[in-house]
């Protein structure tokens, strides 16, 4: 520093607040300015002197010796010269008695600092002064060995031999006074280092970091090695010949070092090893029991008679000394049954630790070997074993005490296998192998409990290295047959993150969890999937989601009967949730729509391939997952639930001007359904068809109604009603007829789209026998065109004519595919198999667009709906109707079922045009069906 700085150096006295303040102040630079050449304001009290020079020191320590303006050893010399001033002043108003009362006056708060400090100056210039201070009696005793409270070894160690070394000359109270203030230290290793200085005789570590430190102000010499080694000897002798309950820990330390005494001895036999330990494993499964209970019974009643650090150092010798081993005896038993079931509760560790230095410096994992074979053999369902072993013993007779192996002890049993794999599992690197071979005989429980460890543990830490061990453990058969138990824990214990962790990185655990939610049982899994949609973030639900449908890309079966009764349950709470957007995910992401609820692909349907299926949906609402939907909905027995999620589902598919905002044809899935939908669902799907209906009607007002003899390129609502009431395998067709057939009326009390539905009708079946008719055409090439000849049939001008020669040559070109398929090694008994599937496919279309034609002509005395009367008369009179059904009856003759349906269907017509008085009709659709079935 420049004499500037030092002559404008604050030089006001501190008082006890003016120190308060300082502490609290950050920069050290501040309180180093306010101390230097500083003189104090003391208390009048002098129990106020000890609050004084506590705070006091509390400023030195929190001062870093490392501030650039001053540098290290300005630093120190300031803040030794302020603890010499405030002494001095102290002592000059109370005199030297003070010294030795001080340390008691010290707080805890004050002791940690001096501990924690790296510099030692303050703390030994602090000790130095009570150790100088005279008389050398019990008073000054009692004050130096507080600084035992500083927990520093090499320091407790000097405060023990000044204890000693005065007590030579007095009645020992030093020595007790030190052994009460030791006792009471929190720290238990600090009594233990302190008697290893003492033990090792590390002279020159005491007289470096204590003795040198006093400089001129030594009472005495350093202490020797040998004094060292008396002190220790003493310490012992001391410590044992004092009240065991008096001085526990004093006396559990003392008593420890005289067992690693003996145990180092050659002649040492450790009482654990008893003459049941001796015996070789018995092959008899009653005798092995009753020595296991005596095994168990000595060792307890050892534990009973030694001090605990005694019985835990006789099983650590234990392990090192007998193991590994070859040899198979009751001691491998006796140890392994101990270890998992830690009857004292504080053993396992202490037995793990021991086997975990056998395996890192003597040999590694053997199954086969001792004692890990006893280990392995106690995870294979204990339960069991020990209630059939015990029982069996029972019946010859033998004494056994069967109460202490109850269920409590079965669990027991099984809880400490569990704690002894963890316990395993941070030392993988040479326990993996038995870690292994536990979980592969492991009871289930076990098995659950220690895999949802892992994932907790993958979950907190995120660490790949868990993440690996969790892989593996997925990888074991064993693992994968407990799936049940192994995939709840597994996914309530993950988060997102370590999901997607195992997702990337495992595909036994996609492979696991896909099994699980394969296999029946529905309620444990939905009782899952709920817990999971309440805890879980929408990132997580969506993992989870992506990964079934990854794996079971192909098979809904899993998301219908186990996921969507949890997903109704909790979306329909009320409540926005991770539920709520995944069922409106559901209902409006097309991809994820048509895989949850949609119909079977037409690809794998029995109309792949026919050319009606390109220009119209040919629905299988039988195989439709929506029908699940309204199952569950009625499931729920909760009516405001299933109100909520209508209302949700309502809001997705329908927009502000009445409009749809999904695809008609998920209307029609729906609508197809209407028979097995509850109550609020069949409301809904008809305020969805009234939407549909007028926007028909707002269509055929604005021009856009279709012209009869056109096809439309864009399917209309009611171009695909009429594809789902005549194509699709609607479960109740008539009651789904008759809906429409009502809700039109009260829409459309004029019939404003009749033609446009009846148009829709009849160009549908048109399609279906044109197609129809080719394909049996192909079938039997040959025997048509005899019939041709054989009739001299000529075909007629005109269109008629330009119709037939492009149905020819259709069916030429397809004849020539065949033949070149043939040519090229093609089987020609696929072919007619392919065709054979074809027109069954045909013929179910007819029946389908029979039953439609039949229920819609069909009269029914009383009232009956305008809208159906309308339609039925409108077609009836439409001629094009009959010149299709006469195709029909020709190409039906091989099928008497539908031939007979064929038949009602054109008599309920014929007969309506009678009803009608429209004779002429009659005459005319006559001929029609006579002409073209001939």
């Amino acid at each position: 520093m420049d004499l500037g700085s030092l002559l404008n150096q604050d030089t006001s006295s501190l008082s006890l607040q003016s120190l308060r303040d300082l502490v609290k102040e950050p920069e050290s630079a501040v309180k180093l300015d306010k101390l230097t050449n500083a003189t104090f304001t003391y208390p009048s009290t002098v129990q106020e002197t000890y609050e004084f020079f506590n705070v006091h020191i509390q400023l030195l320590l929190s001062i870093q010796y490392t501030d650039e303006a001053y540098g290290s050893q300005y630093t120190k010399t300031v803040v030794i010269e302020s603890l010499r001033t405030c002494i001095n002043g102290i002592l000059q108003h109370y005199g030297l008695s003070w010294l030795i009362q001080f340390p008691h006056h010290l707080s805890n708060t004050t002791w940690q600092l001096l501990r924690a400090s790296t510099d030692t100056t303050i703390l030994i210039y602090l000790y130095g002064l009570v150790l100088a201070s005279n008389p050398k009696n019990n008073e000054w005793a009692s004050g130096v060995v507080q600084f035992i409270k500083t927990q520093t070894p090499v320091l407790v160690c000097h405060v023990w031999m000044s204890c000693w070394a005065i007590d030579d000359d007095n009645d020992g109270n030093a020595k007790l006074s030190f052994l009460k203030e030791l006792e009471v230290v929190n720290e238990s290793d600090i009594i233990t280092q302190f008697l290893r200085v003492l033990d090792s005789a590390q002279a020159n570590l005491l007289s470096t970091q204590v003795d040198q430190q006093f400089a001129s102000g030594l009472w005495r010499p350093a202490y020797s090695e040998d004094e060292l080694l008396l002190g220790h000897a003493a310490f012992l002798a001391l410590a044992q010949s004092l009240p065991r309950n008096d001085y526990p820990k004093i006396a559990s330390i003392a008593q420890e070092i005289q067992v690693q005494r003996r145990m180092k001895s050659i002649n040492f036999k450790n009482p654990l090893y008893t003459g049941i330990s001796e015996k070789m494993l018995p092959s008899d499964t009653v005798v092995k029991m009753e020595w296991l209970r005596d095994g168990i019974a000595e060792w307890t009643t050892l534990y009973r008679k030694t001090f605990a650090n005694e019985f835990n150092m006789y099983l650590a010798d234990l392990v090192q000394r007998y193991y590994p081993n070859d040899r198979k005896t009751m001691l491998d038993v006796i140890l392994a049954y101990w270890t998992i079931r830690d009857p004292c509760n504080e053993h396992r560790s202490i037995i793990i630790d021991a086997i975990l230095t056998l395996l890192k410096e003597k040999a590694p994992y053997n199954r086969r070997s001792a004692p890990y074979y006893a280990f392995t053999q106690l995870y294979s369902a204990p339960t069991n074993d020990f209630t059939r072993q015990l029982s069996a013993s029972a019946k010859t007779g033998a004494d056994i005490d069967t109460s202490q192996f109850t269920n409590n002890v079965a669990i027991a049993l099984k809880k400490g296998c569990f704690l002894t794999l963890q316990k395993l599992t941070p030392h993988t690197e040479v326990t993996k192998g038995w870690i292994t071979d536990c979980l592969q005989e492991a009871m289930p429980e076990i098995v659950e409990w220690y895999s949802e460890s892992i994932a907790t543990m993958l979950t907190r830490s995120g660490d790949p290295l868990i993440g690996k061990r969790l892989c593996q453990i997925l990888k074991s058969q064993r693992i994968a047959s407990l799936g049940s138990y192994v995939v709840p824990t597994l996914l309530q214990a993950l988060d997102t993150k370590s999901l997607v962790w195992l997702r990337t990185n495992s595909n036994d655990f996609g492979d696991i969890v896909q099994q699980y939610f394969s296999e029946k049982a529905p309620l444990t899994r939905q009782l899952l999937l709920t817990n999971l949609l309440r805890e879980k973030p929408k990132g997580y639900m969506d993992q989870l989601l992506a990964m079934l449908r990854e794996t079971r890309s192909t098979d809904r079966a899993w998301f219908l009967n186990h996921f969507l009764s949890a997903l109704l349950n909790v979306a329909g709470d009320g409540t926005e949730s991770v539920a709520s957007q995944i069922f409106r995910q559901v209902l409006k992401t097309r991809a994820d729509f048509i895989w949850c609820f949609g119909a079977a692909p037409l690809d794998n349907s029995n109309f792949k391939g026919l050319d009606i299926s390109k220009g119209h949906e040919i629905l299988a609402i039988k195989q439709i997952g929506l029908v699940s939907m309204f199952h569950e909905m009625v499931r729920l027995g909760d009516v405001t639930k299933t109100a909520r999620l209508v209302q949700m589902w309502y809001t997705l598919w329908t927009g502000e001007n009445s409009s749809f905002t999904v695809p008609v044809s998920w209307i029609m899935q729906c609508t197809g359904l209407y028979d097995e939908a509850p109550a609020v669902v069949k409301q809904m799907i008809e305020r969805l068809i009234r939407i549909g209906i007028r926007q028909g009607i707002n269509k055929h007002q604005e021009g856009d109604a279709i012209v009869p003899g056109f096809s439309q390129s864009s399917t209309s609502f009611v171009t695909s009603i009429v594809d789902l009431m005549v194509l699709a395998d609607v479960p109740e067709l008539d009651t789904v007829t008759d809906v429409f057939l009502r809700l039109y009326q009260e829409e459309s009390p004029d019939g404003a789209m009749d033609d446009e539905i009846v148009w829709s009708v009849v160009e549908i079946l048109v399609q279906i026998v044109e197609e129809l008719k080719l394909e049996m055409e192909t079938t039997r090439p040959d025997k048509k065109q005899q019939r041709q000849k054989s009739k001299g049939k000529v075909f007629k001008q005109g269109k008629k004519k330009r119709k037939n020669q492009r149905q020819l040559s259709k069916f030429q070109k397809k004849a020539g595919r065949m033949a070149a398929d043939i040519t090229n090694g093609g089987d020609p008994m696929d072919i007619d198999q392919e065709q054979s599937s074809k027109i069954k496919a045909i013929l179910q279309l007819v029946q389908r667009i029979l039953t439609f034609l039949l229920n819609l002509g069909s009269y029914h005395q009383g009232i009956e709906l305008q809208a159906k009367v309308r339609l039925r008369n409108r077609l009836a009179e439409w001629l094009l109707l009959y010149e299709p059904l006469g195709t029909l009856k020709g190409l039906l003759q091989q099928e008497s079922d539908l031939l007979d349906d064929l038949q009602s269907t054109t008599d309920v017509y014929i007969q309506n045009l009678t009803r009608c008085n429209r004779l002429d009709l009659v005459e005319k659709a006559q001929r029609l069906l006579d002409y073209k079935h001939t």
